[in-house]
């Protein structure tokens, strides 16, 4: 079970309405059909498939940037978003005066207002039998 707590009310959900769940917000998903005119611009790093992305688009918001070192997924990211924001970088190996010439980029367009991500969790994750303290894969968000 998944605990989440919004407010003064907890909820408790099991995997299966966990999916159920991403299911239903994939098949309501604004897609290349239903322009966002109003979202408003963020940047996406370690964006994956776009599942994060996905949720926040939900919420109103859409990536004008998305990075990812996984060409498969950017594949799928940008499949399923109209302005195709994905890009494979190796975020593990992008140097700090890069990093700002990405937010350049991203600002080129339109300022974004925030920076979503969904680093790495297979260092850390309790899923992990083999994990260990020294993966590099845990310094990620902090470089």
């Amino acid at each position: 079970m998944h605990t989440g707590r919004t407010g003064a009310t907890s909820y408790r959900y099991s995997s299966r309405q966990l999916i159920a769940l991403v299911v239903h917000l994939k098949a309501d998903s604004p897609g290349p059909s239903h322009p966002m005119a109003d979202a408003i611009p963020i940047i996406s790093l370690f964006c994956g498939a776009g599942g994060l992305d996905l949720g926040f688009r939900k919420a109103g918001y859409a990536a004008n940037l998305a990075r990812d070192s996984c060409p498969t997924a950017v594949s799928s990211i940008n499949r399923n978003s109209r302005d195709q924001p994905g890009v494979v970088q190796d975020l593990s190996l992008t140097k700090s005066h890069e990093m700002q010439q990405l937010l350049k980029l991203a600002m080129s367009a339109e300022t974004p207002r925030g920076v979503i991500g969904g680093p790495p969790c297979q260092g850390f994750s309790r899923g992990n039998i083999h994990a260990e303290n020294r993966d590099p894969r845990n310094r990620l968000p902090f470089r």
